[in-house]
């Protein structure tokens, strides 16, 4: 799989490592689904967001400690609730190399948001943070970063 060698300019960042509080995203339209936002897929092949399968989006970075925490925790989540899990990131493809170089448990799909658009568009604040998309690609809980206040997911 070819990877982008451009580089992104680093914004400042607006979340840290160490939070450990449920964020709510602003008031958006929450039925809205983010299946048109643009990433760039880095491992794995990205699930398809709105095809029926809930998709459990995990923000993340390479220098999180609580983010590789979590990682058996979100895996066999993914395994009990049959849900597809992307893993999304702006790291840069210098430190996800890095990162990966290690042998380690990982969700098989990982994405970079180079613009930061999705993170920007979910109102991520703190990482890790996840959020469920139901079946049809539309936001069906709210952003935390307590894998157990996840809502079980609808498939319609």
């Amino acid at each position: 799989m070819g990877r982008s060698r451009s580089r992104v300019a680093r914004v400042g960042r607006r979340y840290g490592p160490g939070a450990d509080a449920v964020c709510e995203a602003p008031k958006r339209d929450r039925s809205a689904g983010v299946a048109e936002l643009e990433l760039v897929a880095y491992r794995g092949e990205l699930p398809k967001v709105g095809a029926g399968k809930p998709v459990l989006l995990f923000f993340w970075a390479t220098w999180c400690k609580a983010c590789k925490a979590v990682v058996p925790e979100l895996l066999a989540m993914a395994r009990e609730r049959n849900l597809e899990v992307l893993a999304i990131t702006d790291d840069s493809e210098a430190n996800l190399e890095r990162f990966f170089a290690v042998p380690r448990e990982f969700p098989s799909a990982v994405a970079r948001d180079l613009g930061r658009q999705l993170v920007a568009r979910v109102g991520v604040r703190v990482l890790p943070t996840f959020v469920l998309l139901d079946g049809q690609g539309r936001v069906a809980s709210p952003l935390t970063s307590r894998l157990r206040e996840l809502a079980t997911p609808s498939n319609e």
